[in-house]
Parts: C-alpha cells; sequence; structure tokens
C-alpha cells in the first residue's frame, strides 16, 4: 500500500497531460555571468564548425545534423543573431542542394530573426539572397542583393576603423581591467 495516498509522485512528469504533452517555453534569463555566455557561445561555434567541416567533406546528412543542432542551441539560449548564424548555413546547404523553395523559406526565418539589424550577419543573408537570385536565373535581382550587401560591409568597414581610430587617441591608463573577486572598489 503506497503511503502518499493518491497524491502524485515525485517521478511522474508534471509536464504532460492526458491529451499529450505540453509545449514547454524556453524564457531568456539573463546570465549571471559572462562566463556561461562565453561557455554556450563557443557550444554554438564548435557546432557550427562540425557542420561545416562535414559539409565540406561533402556529407551532407551529418551537417545537417550539426545546424539543426546549433539551430536548437541558439533558440535555447533567445538569442537571435545566433539563430540567423545557424539559419544561414541552412541555406547554404540547401542553395547547394538545389531545394530552392525552402532555402528561400529558411531565408525569409533567417531575416526576420534579425529584425532589420545591420551588421556581417545581415550582409551574409543579402549575399545568400543574391545567390538564391543567381540560381533562378534573376541575375539583375542578384547583383543588387550583392551590391546590398557589399555596401553593408563598407560601411560597417567605416565605422569600426572610425571606433579603432578614437580608440588610438585614448591613454592607455583609461582601459582598466575587470576586477577580480579578490580586488575592491575604492
Amino acid at each position: 500500500m503506497s503511503s502518499d495516498s493518491g497524491k502524485s509522485s515525485p517521478a511522474k512528469d508534471e509536464n504532460h497531460s492526458s491529451a499529450g504533452t505540453i509545449t514547454i517555453l524556453h524564457h531568456a534569463r539573463a546570465y549571471t555571468n559572462g562566463l556561461e555566455w562565453q561557455i554556450a557561445e563557443g557550444m554554438f561555434e564548435t557546432t557550427l564548425s562540425l557542420a561545416s567541416a562535414y559539409l565540406r567533406r561533402g556529407s551532407v546528412r551529418e551537417a545537417e545534423y550539426f545546424i539543426r543542432e546549433a539551430e536548437q542551441l541558439a533558440n535555447s539560449l533567445n538569442a537571435p543573431a545566433l539563430v540567423c548564424r545557424a539559419l544561414a548555413m541552412k541555406v547554404e546547404v540547401q542553395l547547394q542542394l538545389r531545394q530552392l523553395d525552402t532555402a528561400l523559406t529558411t531565408l525569409r526565418a533567417a531575416t526576420g530573426a534579425l529584425n532589420d539589424t545591420t551588421g556581417p550577419d545581415a550582409a551574409g543573408l543579402r549575399k545568400l539572397h543574391g545567390e538564391y537570385n543567381e540560381l533562378l536565373l534573376q541575375n539583375r535581382n542578384a547583383q543588387l542583393r550583392y551590391t546590398e550587401a557589399l555596401k553593408m560591409l563598407e560601411e560597417l568597414d567605416k565605422m569600426f576603423s572610425g571606433l579603432d581610430a578614437h580608440n588610438r587617441h585614448r591613454f592607455p591608463f583609461l582601459y582598466r581591467a575587470e576586477l577580480t573577486i579578490f580586488q575592491t572598489i575604492k
């Protein structure tokens, strides 16, 4: 005879209903320190590197597996830029396999993940859109997308060059290292 008198046991999964499973939503959380984010980002980068290596070897199935893993990790981290990068690699594979309909859908999802921000990832998506148009023999549209990507990269280069020039004129003693747990603030 059980001593819990009909109460659910701790071993039961509370996330299931009689009609089936309930989707568990991942909520964004603040990372307690930068180390957690560095580890997560390192895992993401390693996973995409594995996908890239398998893709170069011609092992598409394995590359797709690691791309899916990277995409899931990026979603669990609630990191739209990382989601975009995983989806961009997925588009590359789909374009190589000439899966143009799915490539366009994935490309739109990747663009939506960025929320109209500019940066290297956005420029990469423009380039992929150009490749997509090129495969459809829409050379004028392809050239337009390539030009947009190049323009974005040139603007980023100017911005970073300006920041670098600004930082070069500062005094070295203004750069302070992070405080360790053994240092105190006066």
